[in-house]
């Protein structure tokens, strides 16, 4: 569902994946690119910035356990994470921790 271009997802749309994941955001070239949310089949969420299919930039990840993180990603690789506490307080996690 959504808009499209010379036959290729572009612009915003809404794509449902076989595994049950669901991808709601903005499209080029038919790759997830720009802001989006990418629903996973257990629950958590992802809301953020995409390049080239691949998370980038900023984002806030919503665990089904209702544990929120905010990330730094880089071209699919996740750079830092500071985990929100009820409050509004924050911490560093470690990576291995996410």
């Amino acid at each position: 569902m959504g808009e499209w271009l010379h036959g290729k997802r572009q612009g915003k749309g809404e794509h449902f994946y076989r595994k049950g994941d669901r991808y709601n955001g903005e499209w080029r070239g038919d790759l997830r690119d720009g802001k989006g949310m990418l629903t996973s089949n257990n629950g958590s969420k992802f809301i953020g910035r995409f390049k080239q299919e691949k998370k980038h930039g900023k984002g806030e990840m919503h665990r089904n356990d209702g544990q929120i993180f905010e990330e730094n990603w880089q071209f699919g690789i996740l750079i830092s994470t500071i985990k929100k506490a009820a409050g509004g307080n924050q911490s560093k996690a470690p990576i291995s921790d996410v």
